[in-house]
């Protein structure tokens, strides 16, 4: 095999990780309001939303084996005391009533101790998924920012069931996190969604131990829409990622390197036969 077809080869096992993406958005946009951003992948529209939901700038900390899609930007709720949400609808529903492993990755930063912060992260059906609640029409990762709450940091149920972040004592305010969890849907049984929260420095370069798993009946056959529903103007979020496999949303940093190479030797290739 030729170093052109290496290269071609090489190419396609990136592309295929890069195919097990089902949605991902890195808030890459200008500085400003999010509604009518249509960046990302994997959706069918813009965001939608109150209009003083912001993009802002962050420079994101680091997590080794993890490469982010933007280092320096965030979604950021409109103000303090306001009850904020961003919408944006999926080019291909998730049908959570069959048999199918999805992972997710976003990056977040809790900000202050205020005991009305919150953010909801939900993958739900645009017409009955709750933008509150785990329900049977929605996946719902839940943020509490206070004093109580910010030691567990995250629950995964409508029952408030919480979890600490791995190797950390408690969600530090103002420190960045990588969330990172896994989807179990089961056609005719119930469900099970797990996660674990790490700080800045950690390897996640392989599949963590959860820190929770907890289970649920989701069974609407058409979760359509990413709802982040947010309240206080300090819950960052940033780099969100869904696909089939660990491996598209915690990509190495080398991946997309790899990709560009051999773009690059397939496009030289190409020239060289004609």
């Amino acid at each position: 095999m030729n170093k052109t077809m290496m290269m071609l080869a090489g190419a396609c096992l990136t592309v295929s990780a890069s195919a097990a993406i089902l949605f991902e958005d890195g808030f890459d946009y200008s500085v400003g309001n999010l509604p009518g951003g249509s960046g990302g992948t994997g959706f069918s529209n813009n965001w939608t939303g109150a209009n003083n939901v912001q993009v802002v700038a962050h420079n994101w900390g680091a997590w080794t084996g993890y490469a982010p899609l933007s280092t320096n930007r965030a979604y950021q709720a409109g103000g303090a005391g306001q009850i904020d949400s961003a919408f944006r609808n999926l080019s291909s529903p998730i049908n959570a009533d069959s048999d199918q492993t999805l992972y997710i990755s976003f990056t977040i930063n809790g900000g202050d101790d205020s005991a009305n912060n919150f953010s909801n992260f939900s993958i739900r059906n645009s017409s009955t998924g709750s933008l509150t609640a785990q329900d049977a029409n929605t996946a719902l990762f839940s943020y509490r920012a206070n004093a109580v709450q910010r030691v567990a940091g995250w629950s995964i149920s409508n029952t408030n069931t919480t979890a600490s972040p791995s190797g950390a004592a408690g969600m530090t305010a103002g420190n960045d996190y990588l969330f990172i969890g896994m989807m179990d849907f089961n056609s005719g049984s119930d469900d099970s969604i797990s996660f674990t929260v790490v700080p800045t420095g950690t390897d996640v370069s392989s599949v963590p131990t959860w820190d929770i798993t907890n289970t649920f009946d989701i069974t609407s056959t058409s979760l359509n829409q990413l709802a982040i529903r947010t309240n206080g103007d300090v819950t960052l979020v940033g780099n969100i990622r869904v696909g089939t496999t660990y491996a598209s949303v915690i990509p190495e940093p080398g991946t997309f390197a790899l990709l560009g190479l051999a773009g690059a030797a397939l496009l030289l290739g190409l020239r060289k036969r004609r």
